[in-house]
């Protein structure tokens, strides 16, 4: 498809010679006739092929001719899916890519570039670290941390888990196509001087609520260090991690350490308690972190460990924890620091 059919166009040239053979009648239907090959063959000679995979990020309408719009069954695209990918209508400037989608007759079928992104494979699966805090605790440690000021016992992390990130599990996979600029700046702790990202309303009031962190901008050193090598739009990134610490916050994990508030609690009850909710062997993917103060030991947070999918769509806490690998179990247990 990607070359030109040469017999095609010696065929046209040989039509349009006969043409002076030709009556005045019939020239003009064989010239017609001829022209429509040329474009033809020009329009096959355009498209390249292309392997890999096409990540959707808007909806979108997948018809089978993008030209003319025909769409048998009205087939469209969704964000979060991932279609394999055949190649783009051609090979400067493309406009539209082709795509195999499965459930649609014919399955070939041209969605238009703006609607997502070209990706190597539409395998997004992979291992990760769902990182969250104990927010009373990192305030005892970090008593002058913007983030701490005015956290009393009514706030929303005073009670349930604060959100740090979401991180690849390798630690090799970091700052994914960053500008060295960039970078530096995050390293140095110059989160500020990172570039704004776009996010939807309803995704900045669930980070106001569920991160306070981002108080000091720390969802763009997240998402700067992390969270551009899930290979997904900041929007979905955030709302994933956000979906997965709502579960948390919603099962007896959350509920065994609210009920411990003040108390020692022995990292296995945090293990049994994750079974419960999430399934057997779920425990066995939490890592427990401890720091001391004092001659304190507090809890100060979990590392999840996951493997799947992290695309918007595929969110299943517990199914994402008993596909990984059992974690290291970190610290024995803790304190369960109250908030103020």
């Amino acid at each position: 498809m990607g070359g030109v059919d040469t017999p095609i166009y010696g065929r046209i040239v040989d039509w349009g010679v006969n043409l002076n053979i030709m009556n005045r009648r019939t020239a003009p239907v064989a010239l017609a006739l001829a022209l429509m090959l040329v474009a033809w063959a020009a329009g096959a000679a355009a498209f390249e092929r292309r392997d890999g995979c096409f990540a959707v990020d808007r909806r979108c309408p997948a018809p089978v001719a993008f030209r003319s719009g025909r769409n048998p069954g009205a087939v469209e695209v969704a964000p979060g899916e991932r279609w394999p990918l055949e190649g783009i209508n051609r090979a400067r400037n493309p406009s539209h890519a082709r795509l195999r989608i499965a459930g649609a007759d014919p399955t070939a079928r041209w969605v238009a570039l703006a609607c997502g992104r070209i990706t190597a494979t539409c395998d997004a699966g992979g291992a990760a670290i769902l990182a969250v805090n104990w927010q009373p605790a990192f305030c005892e440690l970090n008593r002058h941390a913007r983030d701490c000021r005015g956290q009393t016992g009514r706030r929303f992390d005073a009670r349930n888990f604060a959100l740090h990130g979401l991180w690849p599990a390798s630690d090799d996979r970091a700052y994914c196509g960053v500008d060295p600029a960039s970078a530096a700046h995050d390293r140095a702790g110059r989160w500020g001087r990172l570039a704004p990202l776009t996010l939807s309303a309803t995704t900045r009031d669930r980070l106001a609520r569920v991160m306070p962190g981002s108080q000091v901008h720390l969802h763009r050193h997240e998402w700067t260090k992390h969270g551009r090598c899930f290979d997904i739009t900041p929007e979905q990134y955030f709302t994933v991690a956000l979906d997965l610490i709502d579960q948390l916050n919603a099962s007896a994990v959350r509920d065994t350490v609210v009920g411990a508030l003040g108390t020692t609690l022995a990292a296995a009850e945090l293990r049994r308690a994750a079974d419960r909710a999430f399934g057997a062997g779920a425990g066995r993917r939490i890592t427990v972190r401890c720091a001391r103060i004092g001659d304190r030991t507090l809890i100060t947070g979990l590392r999840v460990h996951l493997r799947g999918v992290f695309d918007p769509g595929a969110r299943d806490l517990g199914r994402l924890m008993v596909a990984s690998p059992p974690a290291p179990r970190g610290c024995g247990g803790g304190e369960i620091d109250i908030a103020g």
